[in-house]
């Protein structure tokens, strides 16, 4: 097997089955605007012939990006097999039907799925959202983790189906935060406990070798551009690997390695480590300005449709949120018991600080509130209970999860939510409690 880096969380898998393009994002932004490039990724149309497989490990748009896959040549969409976890919706390879793609293929969870050439792949499904995938050839053995936030037994679970792995592919930092008040702190044991995962990965599967990836990004508006000197460095990586005794192989993008190969990442991280040091230098957009009068109607559709899929004791759980506007001088509530949006008094403090801008594209988009949280672009004052559970609300919402009963007792449904608890459900909740309690 060959690996060749693209950018952020892409790569080539260079198979005797042909190529596996992982998680292309080759141009654009993500999460509204809020995350950018950084290096630029590196493809050309060269790479096509040897690419016959695109894997999309989740709808996040830093791994599933519409302007990327939108525009890939018009001949390798029609010949190229798009790999995608099994889910209870068809919205992704309906989307890329819409975009020319021709061929599909759907992942059950943790199958061994046979390629040509021996080549044999898994892709095991983290949460509601996320997956993994697994790629053995009979000569190397290679697991890219992407952004997963893997428990011990789905470790377990992948070297027990696979073996030890030649190359681990694990992002190296941080991809999200809540917003807390004691941000400096909480992001300082984010950014650690990032490593710490990396290195538990490794030791536990018993690899070879880790890449890191999926971090090749900044944070590049105004409202977030704070988190990025909280970020780890490739530099911060290669050393906690090297404090341990464990391998690292870091690629610039357009760099090739062949697993167990000899090859110096000196030049690869003095390039990354330049790209990350000059951050402050980059470009950095200030948002746009959104009415309250388009806050208002943003609120009233979405709240209108949590009423259509979820029982109203569910949104009372949400409650009453207060959002001071940083560039309005204003506070309004969204009253998710009511089904009230308003102008409140600026008397009292606010639950949420946030800039128009977001707030509406957490209004007015399924994966709206989930995109704040990872954009990074709030800060929670008071109420961060409220806040999580609007939160988790929109992710099901987003995902077609839906409990009221006509739709939670239909098979298709009840199958998904049963597959999900039955795949470590509870050990991804379990795991989120542990990362927070981290943090604070």
């Amino acid at each position: 097997m060959r690996i060749r880096m693209v950018g952020h969380a892409s790569v080539i898998l260079y198979t005797p089955a042909g190529g596996i393009l992982c998680d292309p994002w080759l141009k654009g932004k993500a999460f509204n605007e809020s995350w950018s490039l950084r290096p630029d990724p590196s493809f050309d149309d060269s790479l096509y012939d040897g690419i016959d497989y695109i894997w999309i490990s989740h709808e996040h748009p830093d791994h599933f990006s519409v302007a990327t896959l939108r525009d890939l040549d018009a001949a390798f969409k029609e010949r190229v097999t798009v790999l995608f976890q099994q889910k209870n919706s068809t919205k992704l390879f309906d989307a890329m039907r819409r975009w020319g793609y021709k061929n599909f293929q759907s992942l059950p969870d943790r199958a061994a799925i046979e390629l040509p050439g021996g080549v044999t792949i898994s892709c095991y499904q983290i949460g509601f959202l996320d997956s993994l995938l697994a790629v053995a050839d009979g000569e190397h053995i290679v697991f890219n983790l992407n952004d997963t936030d893997v428990t011990v037994r789905d470790l377990a679970s992948l070297r027990r189906q696979f073996g030890k792995p030649d190359v681990v592919l694990n992002q190296f930092s941080i991809a999200g935060f809540d917003g807390y008040k004691d941000a400096p702190k909480a992001l300082a044991a984010s950014a650690r406990s990032k490593l710490g995962d990396m290195l538990a990965a490794h030791r536990s599967l018993g690899a070879k070798c880790t890449i890191p990836f999926a971090s090749f990004v900044y944070f590049s508006s105004i409202d977030n551009k704070f988190i990025n000197t909280h970020a780890n460095s490739i530099r911060d990586v290669v050393e906690a690997f090297e404090a341990e005794g464990l391998e690292t192989q870091v690629l610039y993008p357009g760099d090739e390695w062949i697993p167990g190969t000899a090859r110096d990442s000196g030049p690869a991280i003095d390039r990354l480590q330049c790209a990350f040091e000059t951050t402050g230098s980059a470009h950095f957009d200030t948002p746009a300005k959104i009415s309250i009068g388009e806050l208002e109607a943003a609120f009233n559709n979405f709240y209108n449709s949590l009423r259509q899929y979820y029982p109203k004791f569910l949104l009372k759980r949400i409650g009453k949120l207060r959002w001071r506007l940083a560039d309005a001088n204003a506070v309004v509530a969204t009253d998710f018991t009511q089904g009230r949006f308003y102008v409140d008094s600026l008397d009292g403090g606010a639950d949420i600080d946030v800039y128009s801008q977001p707030l509406h594209f957490g209004l007015s988009t399924p994966f709206g509130f989930e995109t704040l949280a990872v954009s990074v672009r709030f800060h929670v004052q008071e109420n961060r209970r409220r806040w999580r559970f609007l939160k988790a609300i929109s992710i099901l919402y987003n995902q077609g999860v839906y409990l009221r009963p006509r739709y939670l007792l239909s098979g298709t449904t009840l199958g998904y939510i049963a597959e999900r608890l039955c795949n470590n459900l509870i050990g991804q909740i379990l795991l989120k409690r542990q990362q927070r309690q981290a943090m604070n």
